[in-house]
């Protein structure tokens, strides 16, 4: 939801779980800065290893098997899921960790 205060003001803060669905902390997308500007539109927990999160993984059922659509970010996700995708996950950092491949190899 939308935040109106703390360090995360002025953003939609989305919450990011660990995969057995454990809250790691917020992430926060900024509405008041532009891509030209020098402070970045998502804003990440200082303590979180971006390398070793994957957003939504906690919605996937391990049991299952077959294609996982990887997403650009969270909100990329949101729109994705009223699309109607359900097995949707998305890298927060500008690159993906080896340990990320493996966990999502173990999804196929």
């Amino acid at each position: 939801g939308f935040c109106d205060k703390g360090i995360l003001e002025g953003c939609i803060a989305l919450p990011i779980h660990d995969q057995e669905q454990g809250l790691l902390g917020y992430v926060g997308y900024d509405l008041s800065s532009s891509d030209q500007e020098d402070s970045p539109r998502w804003r990440f927990p200082k303590n979180l290893a971006l390398e070793e999160v994957i957003y939504n993984l906690s919605r996937i059922d391990p049991s299952e098997r077959g294609p996982v659509v990887l997403g650009y970010d969270a909100l990329d996700l949101v729109q994705k899921w009223q699309g109607g995708e359900r097995r949707i996950v998305a890298i927060l950092g500008g690159s993906i960790s080896r340990s990320q491949l493996l966990v999502l190899e173990s999804l196929l």
